[in-house]
């Protein structure tokens, strides 16, 4: 399960329950004016993230990164950044 928030600095954050793994070196937060989202983790592993409200992604397009938070319950587990990249079609970067 997934959520978007922010947090008291007002910065965007992508909360996921239960953790996800290992926290990447680098990742990627890719999305489209669909509703659709992909973190990128490495080169060969991504999570989708459907239905994302209007507002968050009005609030993507005035980001350059976002936190992505790991929570087992209500202990966070990881907290890292993504780049947040718009693309024109989400679907079309997963091979």
């Amino acid at each position: 399960m997934y959520s978007f928030l922010k947090n008291k600095e007002g910065e965007l954050m992508l909360i996921f329950t239960p953790s996800l793994g290992e926290a990447p070196e680098l990742s990627m937060f890719l999305y489209d004016d669909s509703g659709t989202g992909l973190l990128l983790q490495d080169l060969f592993s991504g999570i989708r993230v459907k239905n994302i409200s209007p507002e968050t992604l009005a609030a993507l397009a005035d980001v350059t990164h976002i936190h992505v938070v790991e929570k087992d319950g209500e202990t966070v587990t990881r907290d890292y950044l993504a780049v947040v990249k718009k693309v024109s079609d989400v679907r079309s970067m997963v091979l």
